[in-house]
C-alpha cells in the first residue's frame, strides 16, 4: 500500500474458518480501524476466479477498495475476499461441488462473520460477488439461502441440511440469513461479473473459439478429470518457459482483452503472479481440473427456482470469449428477478477495469 492517509486508516487481514469437517477456508478482510460512519452496514463478500485465490486484486483495484471502505457516507463496512476449497492455503475438497461450497458460506456467515467479522450488534445486509469461476459458486449460494424448493427438488438433501434456516420475511421480502444475539444479516444481492451458465442452457455458443467449445464438451465428462490434470501440468510447462506469452495466447481469442494486457502491464503481471501461484508454486492440479469439470457438467440446482425476492445483477463484457453473451442470456433468462450491465466494448477483463462502477451498483 501507498502511505496515503486512506490507506493507513484500511487494514488487510489475513485469516482462516475451520469448517466441522476440519477444513480450512482462508479469506482476506478489508476494513476501515478508524470507521465512525453508523450507516456503513454493508458487507461485500467475494469468491475469485480460477486459477486464484483470496488476494485476487491489482494495485489499483485494492486502491478502489480502500477509496470506498473511507468515503465519507459509504455504506460499506467490509471488504471480505474468501477462497475456495484446494485454491490458495485453502484445505482440498476434491468432493467439493455448487452446493457443497455454499453450505461452507453458510457456515461461515454463521460462525464466522457473526461471532469474529461483527463486533457489534449490527444489521447487515450483505452482497455476495462471483467474477468469472465464482459466478456459479455466487448462484450456488443464491439458490440455497432463497426459499423456492420443493420436496421433489433432486437437490432436496442440501435442502434438509440448511433446516429452513434462511426464511423471506415475505411482508417485508427480505431474506434474512441470521437474526441472533443482535445482529441481523440481509442478503441484499447477489452479483455476478462475467460468469458462466449451466452448459445444457446454453443455445448460442457465437463468439467461443471451436478449441473452447472442445474442451468445454470434454471437462462435462468425468472420466475428463485425470485427462484435465495432465493437461494443467503440461501447461504449467509451458507457461514456465514463457510466461507472458501464455497469458497473451490464452487471451488471444478476443483481442479486447489482448489489447488491455498489452496496454495494462499491472493487469498482466496480475495473471502472471495467479498462474504462478496455483499451478507452479502450490501445484494445484487437483482443484484446477474438479473445478473444470464442475463448471462444464450439471451444476446440481436450477437457476429457475432462485426466490424471486432476491436481487440478482449480471455484468459482462459484450466481446468477452470465455464467458460469452450466450451464457450471460442464460442467466436472464432463467433467474426471476435479474438486472444485466452490459460492457459493450470490453470482453472478459472488465472486471479489473470498473471494479469502482460495479461496487456504486452493488451499494445502491
Amino acid at each position: 500500500m501507498t502511505d496515503n492517509s486512506s490507506d493507513q486508516k484500511v487494514q488487510m487481514i489475513d485469516n482462516f474458518s475451520t469448517l466441522p469437517s476440519g477444513r480450512n477456508l482462508y479469506y482476506l478482510e478489508f476494513y476501515n480501524k478508524d470507521i465512525q460512519n453508523n450507516s456503513a452496514n454493508e458487507i461485500i463478500l467475494f469468491f475469485h476466479g480460477s486459477p486464484g485465490n483470496r488476494n485476487y486484486f491489482t494495485k489499483q483495484q485494492t486502491e478502489i477498495i480502500t477509496k470506498e471502505l473511507t468515503k465519507e457516507n459509504s455504506k460499506l463496512q467490509k471488504f471480505i475476499s474468501i477462497e475456495r476449497s484446494g485454491f490458495g492455503n485453502s484445505t482440498e475438497h476434491l468432493e467439493m461441488t455448487f452446493l457443497s461450497y455454499a453450505r461452507d458460506i453458510k457456515y461461515f456467515i454463521e460462525y464466522e462473520l457473526t461471532k469474529k467479522i461483527i463486533q457489534n450488534k449490527s444489521e447487515i445486509k450483505l452482497s455476495i460477488v462471483g467474477y468469472s469461476a465464482g459466478g456459479p459458486f455466487a448462484l450456488a449460494c443464491a439458490y440455497l439461502f432463497s426459499s423456492n424448493h420443493n420436496d421433489n427438488d433432486d437437490t432436496n438433501k442440501a435442502n434438509n441440511e440448511i433446516n429452513n434456516d434462511y426464511k423471506i420475511i415475505n411482508n417485508e421480502k427480505r431474506i434474512i440469513l441470521f437474526n441472533e444475539n443482535e445482529i441481523k444479516i440481509e442478503l441484499k444481492s447477489i452479483n455476478i461479473l462475467g460468469g458462466l451458465s449451466p452448459r445444457k442452457l446454453i443455445t448460442d455458443m457465437s463468439g467461443m473459439s471451436i478449441y473452447n467449445r472442445f474442451g468445454y464438451w470434454l471437462a462435462s465428462y468425468s472420466f475428463s478429470v485425470p485427462l484435465l490434470k495432465k493437461i494443467f501440468e503440461f501447461d504449467s510447462q509451458h507457461f514456465l518457459k514463457d510466461s507472458k506469452k501464455a497469458i497473451l495466447s490464452d487471451f488471444s481469442d478476443c483481442k479486447e482483452d489482448l489489447n488491455l494486457l498489452q496496454k495494462e502491464e499491472e493487469i498482466l503481471n496480475f495473471f502472471i503472479q495467479k498462474t504462478k501461484e496455483e499451478l507452479i508454486e502450490n501445484k494445484h492440479y487437483n482443484t484446477q481440473s474438479l473445478e473444470t469439470h464442475l463448471l462444464s457438467s450439471e451444476w446440481g440446482f436450477e437457476l429457475n427456482k432462485i426466490s424471486k425476492e432476491l436481487k440478482v445483477n449480471v455484468f459482462y463484457g459484450k466481446k468477452d470469449s470465455k464467458c460469452i453473451v450466450g451464457m450471460q442470456q442464460v442467466l436472464l433468462k432463467e433467474i426471476s428477478n435479474v438486472k444485466s450491465y452490459e460492457f459493450e466494448n470490453d470482453g472478459h477483463l472488465f472486471y479489473f477495469i470498473y471494479l469502482d462502477k460495479i461496487l456504486d451498483i452493488i451499494l445502491q
